[in-house]
């Protein structure tokens, strides 16, 4: 087990290596941290650019490549709210990189505030202060099939047009954006299935 003290007091006691997806709503231990990637695209991850000269923005990552170049796969922390087992929402708090000290996103959240018209449909990262009780950083879980697979979708578009607008990667590219993309617009190749693989456990988070 590798033992990451972060910068700000934070204790990351990582797994060997990364478990299986589990349940989006499941808790091993009640303090586990998770990398968030998508399902059908194996170590394709959600994380940070970290250069610190520059806007720190949510990126694609690929784990294996720690911090490779600016982009570092994302250690993240889940709150779920409802007890569905299929269906629920989520919000995503990063606990910093991956095996590493690099923290320069952390406990900010996975937003999106995509405009009437689909435009500025970028997803970000939100600073703590908004993490949680606000739709932005609030993402409804749809379960894929019987496999620990997720849609999600962005609960703001739904409030504010109706609309289900996916949390999407259009590229498998290391530092490629991610997406609230309308569920009927998604583009050809684009992803949209993610898991939660269990890493470790965090003191405090």
């Amino acid at each position: 087990m590798r033992v990451v003290h972060e910068q700000d007091g934070v204790v990351i006691r990582y797994y060997a290596h990364p478990l299986p997806p589990v349940p989006i709503n499941s808790n091993l231990s009640g303090s586990e941290v998770y990398l968030v990637g998508l399902y059908n695209a194996k170590g394709h991850v959600l994380g940070f650019s970290a250069d610190p000269v520059q806007t720190i923005e949510l990126v694609g990552a690929v784990v294996g490549i720690i911090c490779a170049f600016v982009n570092c796969p994302g250690t993240w922390r889940k709150v779920t709210k409802g007890t569905g087992k299929h269906t629920g929402f989520v919000t995503m708090e990063n606990e910093g990189a991956y095996g590493s000290t690099q923290n320069s996103a952390r406990q900010d959240c996975v937003g999106a505030a995509p405009t009437s018209s689909d435009g500025s449909d970028r997803a970000y990262l939100s600073k703590p202060s908004r993490c949680f009780g606000v739709s932005y950083q609030s993402w409804k879980y749809q379960q894929e099939g019987t496999q620990p697979a997720y849609d999600l979708s962005d609960e703001f578009a739904r409030l504010a047009y109706g609309r289900t607008d996916l949390l999407t990667q259009l590229s498998l590219r290391d530092g490629a954006f991610e997406y609230a993309k309308t569920a009927t617009q998604e583009p050809p190749g684009a992803w949209t299935t993610w898991a939660f693989y269990p890493v470790g456990t965090c003191n405090p988070c």
